[in-house]
């Protein structure tokens, strides 16, 4: 109903109001893990990088806060920077996880985590 009002009416929002779209992307997606990671370590790969990460905070299980990682599935000729933090959906594959795709990676925010805490 608010949101048909702010249409009708151009009532302002607080930025807060609506979830970040990257919400329903991450939890949607058929992922064994949705977590918020700090990048430790960044390895070229062939074409891809392989990235080891410690995991901040847990929104999808099996991983616990704290523990390392390793994720492949990063591709491009940019690295990803080492102590950069993200929120990213992951499948488990084999002694490691993988991004499902490319678009399964955002930049962490506090809005994006309070959105994901609220699933």
């Amino acid at each position: 109903m608010l949101l048909i009002a702010a249409l009708a009416g151009g009532l302002a929002l607080p930025a807060q109001a609506l979830p970040p779209p990257q919400a329903g992307q991450l939890l949607n997606v058929g992922a064994d893990a949705v977590v918020a990671v700090r990048l430790d370590a960044v390895r070229r790969d062939g074409p891809s990088w392989t990235i080891w990460a410690t995991v901040d905070e847990v929104f999808r299980a099996p991983l616990r806060r704290g523990d390392v990682i390793q994720i492949s599935g990063f591709g491009g000729d940019r690295a990803p920077q080492v102590g950069a933090r993200l929120v990213v959906a992951l499948e488990r594959r084999g002694a490691w996880w993988s991004l499902p795709s490319q678009d399964q990676a955002f930049p962490d925010s506090p809005a994006l985590r309070a959105a994901l805490r609220r699933g």
